[in-house]
């Protein structure tokens, strides 16, 4: 005799997308913006009741330098609410510490406040230092091309 299934219908597809899925999907998304000068990478942790991710840019031609953007913290088995940390202050010199989380309690309100962090201008204006000084690393580090005549 075959068992019956008493778990009735579980959904199996993925309605939304995960908080920290959105976090690797904007990841891929600077490497490709960029051309790969930087990319994005995100750090997964978590303790008995906590989920966490931190994405953090990646500048491949800066001996890997790593700047932390932004972090997460939910709870499972549920994906929201999402606590959101701005991991980079708004002006040069700011102490992290006194930095507040900010709670979203839906996929939208969370992808409001990560186009708020990601599209600061602060933000852009790092992430433009890093592509130039990764473009004249990259120029170093390739071979020159002798043209002959």
């Amino acid at each position: 005799m075959t068992p019956k299934s008493l778990w009735g219908q579980i959904d199996t597809e993925m309605t939304l997308p995960a908080p920290v899925n959105i976090l690797q999907d904007q990841a891929a998304m600077l490497e490709k913006i960029t051309g790969g000068i930087l990319s994005g990478d995100v750090q997964r942790s978590q303790d008995k009741s906590t989920f966490c991710a931190t994405l953090e840019v990646v500048a491949p031609y800066l001996r890997s330098y790593r700047l932390g953007v932004v972090e997460i913290q939910y709870h499972p088995p549920e994906e929201y609410p999402v606590s959101v940390l701005d991991i980079i202050p708004d002006h040069p010199g700011n102490d992290r510490t006194f930095m507040p989380w900010t709670t979203c309690e839906d996929e939208k309100q969370f992808l409001q406040r990560l186009g708020e962090i990601l599209g600061k201008p602060r933000l852009r204006k790092i992430l433009s230092s890093l592509v130039s000084h990764s473009q004249a690393e990259r120029s170093d580090t390739q071979p020159s091309v002798a043209t002959s005549q």
